[in-house]
């Protein structure tokens, strides 16, 4: 998370619907394929306050011993 900084010299505030929706459109088509996947995960990771490196899988199965008859 920490690659990722707000430009404050390319950031420009307009009220909703003044702003041409084909914009983000073309920005985001200007990206690759690993960028765009990229920024998804990042969000993902905001929006769910998901740390990958602290991250660890859940022990769903547990084993048993058998008994023998």
């Amino acid at each position: 998370m920490d690659a990722y900084k707000l430009d404050k010299t390319a950031l420009v505030v307009t009220k909703a619907g003044e702003q041409d929706p084909l914009q983000e459109t073309y920005f985001w088509l200007s990206k690759s394929p690993q960028e765009r996947w990229a920024a998804v995960e990042f969000l993902r990771q905001v929006a769910y306050n998901y740390d990958p490196t602290t991250a660890r899988l859940q022990r769903v199965l547990t084993i048993s011993q058998r008994l023998q008859r």
